[in-house]
């Protein structure tokens, strides 16, 4: 009476899987006839008949080229609703962009109401980046970010006074500041839409900063100066082809000044306050191309 049960029972669960099976082929190439029982962001969950037994088996989707539900339907091969796996970024990835930013640092008090408007359009910069990207994880990885921004602004007729010899002069006085960022980081992307074209990521990084500023105040000098800064950006892209982005990016860098030199010459700022020393912090927006590979 058991057997006549058990087989009676293998013949209804064989009977409902060949009546809706689900389809499998894997990255082997191989194709699987089963029941597909759940579908997790990274796994596949199935069931398929092996030597007259039902067994449970789980698939990374990693190693899934696709599935299809209702593939075979009676024994016929019909296409019901095809479901496609969230496809990862290659291993590599590199991209560089450009654009425009604006420093985010306080103007000095005490300033002429010319002076405020040149300091003012010399908050206004010119950016470029770079980053190299190795993906650990389908959307996550490491990797490492450069960037770089320029602004350069002069005024005449402006009025100073040499600290050596307490002369006062009228003259040129102009600002050429570059910043310079390069650093580890970490980030994270992900695909977005129905087609999966669309990115959307998020990048981390710490590292080396170096700030130069030569300026004309009637002589001429040099400032230099190296810290440790941060730097945040949110990015959104559109695949143009598999291995080819374009799209926009956000970006701030945070970094402060202690120690500098002119002209070669250290100046110690040790026991400046915080809110004191020169900020090189700033915004970026830019537009920018990423290849994968």
């Amino acid at each position: 009476m058991k057997q006549l049960l058990y087989t009676m029972i293998f013949i209804v669960t064989g009977f409902a899987q060949a009546k809706s099976q689900d389809l499998i082929v894997t990255a082997k190439g191989d194709s699987l006839n089963c029941r597909i029982s759940k579908i997790h962001k990274s796994n596949v969950y199935f069931s398929r008949i092996t030597n007259r037994e039902i067994k449970d088996s789980v698939l990374p989707v990693s190693q899934i080229t696709y599935y299809q539900i209702n593939y075979f339907i009676g024994g016929n091969c019909s296409s019901s609703r095809e479901i496609k796996k969230t496809e990862g970024l290659p291993s590599f990835g590199i991209g560089i962009n450009g654009g425009m930013g604006n420093l985010t640092g306080k103007i000095p008090d005490g300033l002429s109401p010319q002076e405020v408007s040149y300091m003012k359009k010399l908050r206004r910069v010119y950016c470029f980046a770079a980053d190299v990207n190795f993906y650990t994880y389908k959307s996550s990885g490491f990797g490492i970010k450069y960037s770089m921004m320029r602004t350069k602004k002069s005024i005449d007729n402006e009025l100073a006074v040499n600290t050596s010899t307490g002369q006062i002069a009228t003259g040129l006085m102009q600002d050429d500041i570059t910043i310079q960022f390069i650093g580890p980081s970490l980030f994270e992307c992900v695909r977005l839409g129905k087609s999966q074209s669309f990115l959307l990521s998020s990048r981390l990084a710490i590292g080396y900063v170096a700030f130069k500023n030569d300026v004309i105040l009637i002589e001429d000098y040099k400032r230099e100066s190296n810290t440790i800064g941060g730097s945040w950006d949110l990015g959104f892209d559109y695949l143009l082809t598999k291995n080819v982005a374009v799209g926009i990016n956000f970006s701030t860098t945070i970094a402060r000044t202690r120690d500098y030199r002119v002209d070669g010459t250290a100046v110690n700022n040790m026991n400046i306050e915080f809110e004191s020393r020169e900020n090189l912090s700033r915004l970026d927006i830019a537009i920018g191309i990423k290849g994968y590979l």
